[in-house]
């Protein structure tokens, strides 16, 4: 049973207020002079008087309100109060939904290519399929990562002036509105030079099959380890989760169970039958990492064979926390399980997954590709190396993964 928590209030001559949290835990109610609430209620009561008295303004929807959000972060601190609008984004972004220009690319050649429109004001300007994104609001693209351009076609409303260039070499100016797309759960599978795998993730969104499906392929190629970036991921799908971590352990291994915040078991998951990848991976992680992503960082983390996590610690809010609407408007996001892992460790919220090995990420210019010329004599395995330093510069996270599996690799270990 999904235990949840609850805000009641009741009126009378001075403000009253109730709060049950239904998890078998704490309970504060203005039940009679006895009850722990009965103090709380006097005190807030007496701070409402003394206010009134100096002639200070109370304005009791402000103040309950203010109440109210002091109770919640009492009870989740890393918890939120979020407006009708709010919670409408938030949940379109955990389902993949996000705020770009209306167009999907690939990188062609080392240039942002566009394979799909997906608005109709990018046709009526001249845009077409095939197509190369030149610039962004007046910022080249030439040089850049697809995560970059990625970024940079990113918005909350628009429009995004668009500059492009046709296969015929003319060019096109256009202002594309921001629209809702869905996010694909794999952004970008890669196999870097060196035989290092490379799998970007947005989120874990769909069946649980594509992130799965993404690691086989790459890792079964001739890469000597894999890079799993996380960071900024999100997604609700536990199948995901559950189809990615069998591939790190033991059949029928337990990857976590899910409890109430007092300790009751409601659910025990664990890793299905399917073969095993033994290689080196190298899961990234940042403070936007969250939810179904969240969750599997901390599995891997945990339980996964050869599996290393690198970065800074993730949100602390690994799918364990529900939105619960509020008598006085908006909508709680609190806590309402636990997850406890294969060791033992617990996620209840209070702080994020911490990663084996700390990278800060400090503030970065956009990451721009620098061909660094190369004399004719050098050998293959030397310009892989400088391909592979130009291709992770810039991305300081991703440059200590990619050293940690070179290492491995020096080493013999795999």
């Amino acid at each position: 049973m999904r235990c949840y928590r609850k805000l009641v209030y009741a009126g009378g001559g001075s403000t009253v207020l109730a709060l049950a949290v239904l998890t078998g835990g704490l309970t504060l109610q203005a039940a009679g002079p006895e009850t722990a609430g009965a103090g709380l209620l006097e005190e807030f009561r007496q701070v409402v008087e003394l206010c009134e008295e100096r002639g200070l303004p109370t304005d009791r929807l402000k103040v309950r309100q203010a109440v109210v959000e002091a109770l919640i972060r009492s009870v989740d601190p890393r918890g939120a109060i979020l407006s009708e609008e709010e919670k409408e984004d938030f949940e379109n972004e955990r389902a993949g939904g996000r705020g770009q220009v209306g167009l999907r690319f690939t990188m062609a050649d080392g240039e942002p290519t566009i394979t799909e429109i997906l608005g109709a004001g990018l046709t009526d300007c001249g845009v077409s399929t095939g197509d190369v994104i030149a610039a962004v609001d007046g910022f080249t693209t030439a040089g850049l990562y697809h995560t970059d351009v990625a970024a940079m076609l990113s918005c909350t409303n628009g429009p995004v002036s668009l500059t492009v260039r046709h296969p015929d070499g003319t060019v096109t100016d256009c202002a594309a509105r921001c629209i809702i797309v869905k996010s694909p759960s794999i952004e970008e599978v890669e196999e870097l030079p060196r035989g290092v795998g490379y799998v970007k993730v947005n989120g874990l969104f769909s069946d649980g099959g594509d992130l799965a499906r993404s690691l086989v392929s790459v890792a079964t190629g001739r890469v000597t380890g894999v890079v799993l970036d996380l960071r900024a991921a999100g997604g609700t799908n536990q199948a995901a989760v559950v189809a990615a971590a069998s591939l790190f352990v033991e059949p029928k291994s337990v990857l976590f169970r899910v409890q109430t915040p007092g300790g009751e078991d409601l659910q025990t998951v664990q890793s299905e039958e399917r073969r095993s990848l033994r290689i080196p991976v190298m899961v990234l992680i940042d403070k936007r990492t969250c939810g179904a992503a969240e969750l599997l960082a901390a599995v891997l983390g945990t339980s996964g064979r050869g599996v290393m996590l690198i970065g800074c610690p993730s949100a602390g809010d690994p799918g364990i926390r529900d939105m619960v609407p509020l008598p006085v408007g908006g909508y709680a996001y609190v806590v309402s399980r636990r997850i406890v892992l294969g060791d033992g460790s617990v996620l209840d919220g209070t702080a994020g997954v911490e990663p084996h090995i700390v990278v800060e990420e400090e503030a970065q210019e956009m990451r721009v590709r620098s061909h660094r010329p190369l004399a004719a004599e050098v050998s293959d395995e030397e310009k892989a190396a400088v391909r592979l330093r130009e291709r992770v510069e810039g991305d300081p996270v991703l440059e200590r993964a990619v050293d940690v599996i070179l290492g491995l690799k020096a080493l013999g270990i795999r």
